[in-house]
């Protein structure tokens, strides 16, 4: 892959001037024959974007004498440091998600650069309303310095989108990659760094003191929420159902159940009135029949 340099650190997806302009609109960078003063309709969404909170990471200073390298890059995210940028972006979208926002991160920006003795490491971010409906609550990031630092890093990002849902049970996704460099003497030091947001959804638990009990908290506490419909499970022995939150959007949740061998007649019925109505999971249990469905 081929390196350019702008100013003292290199950015492999933006060039620096480029970077600048679309920090200060929000906006990724303008494509090259776009007429200038012309938004595409992308980027009048992004300018519609709520910014939620600006976060800045700590500054990492190495003496440039005797600079200890994975924590010039290090200052992103490392298990060595009480206190990073990966930290203080994910303390700041717990905060917020408490309040009830849905979260995203954007506008990643990373600089190293040499201020008389010392190398300087600096970086910020903005957290905004998510336009997808998940809430991108975990932030995490993966880089490698020196020798072999493309490898290195490309091996550890390899599969990582998958590993974070698999783990988090959500969404993943990468938002940005960058490489920067830094001279130290006549030797030139380069990394690549690459930051990840994922949504971690936590079991949503529904338990009634009967069937019609929880046939009905079903159809109140699942009204008009964003699911995960894959995620459903009932435990009907114990009148209870748990799920996770997702990207489809259900009118409700609802228990059919029947105790006289009826029920597969009456569910073409009850479709016919509701033309959405999906049925998630179905059984018996003690001469019980049932299905939980969703419209």
């Amino acid at each position: 892959m081929k390196i350019k340099k702008y100013n003292d650190f290199i950015i492999e997806e933006l060039g620096w001037k480029d970077a600048i302009f679309g920090a200060a609109l929000g906006l990724s960078t303008l494509n090259p024959q776009q007429s200038k003063g012309q938004i595409t309709q992308t980027q009048q969404q992004k300018i519609k974007t709520t910014i939620l909170s600006k976060v800045k990471g700590p500054v990492g200073i190495e003496n440039i004498n005797n600079p200890d390298l994975d924590l010039v890059h290090g200052v992103l995210g490392s298990r060595r440091l009480d206190d990073d940028f990966e930290k203080r972006v994910s303390d700041e979208l717990t905060r917020l998600n408490k309040l009830g926002y849905k979260t995203d991160v954007t506008n990643i920006e990373v600089k190293t650069y040499i201020k008389g003795d010392k190398i300087i490491t600096e970086s910020s971010c903005d957290i905004v309303e998510s336009q997808n409906g998940v809430s991108y609550n975990i932030f995490t990031t993966r880089g490698s310095i020196g020798q072999d630092f493309e490898q290195r890093h490309d091996k550890q990002i390899d599969g990582l989108e998958s590993t974070l849902e698999s783990h988090y049970k959500g969404d993943a996704k990468k938002i940005k990659t960058i490489v920067i460099s830094f001279k130290i003497g006549d030797e030139t030091i380069l990394y690549k760094q690459s930051f990840f947001v994922a949504s971690s959804t936590q079991k949503i638990e529904i338990i009634g003191t009967d069937l019609k009990d929880l046939r009905q908290k079903l159809i109140s506490e699942t009204s008009n929420k964003m699911i995960d419909e894959k995620s459903f499970e009932i435990d009907i022995n114990h009148l209870k159902v748990t799920y996770r939150e997702g990207n489809t959007k259900v009118t409700n949740a609802s228990l059919i159940y029947d105790n006289t061998g009826n029920l597969n007649n009456r569910l073409p019925i009850i479709k016919e009135k509701n033309p959405t109505l999906k049925i998630i999971k179905q059984g018996v249990e003690n001469g019980l029949e049932w299905a939980l469905v969703i419209i």
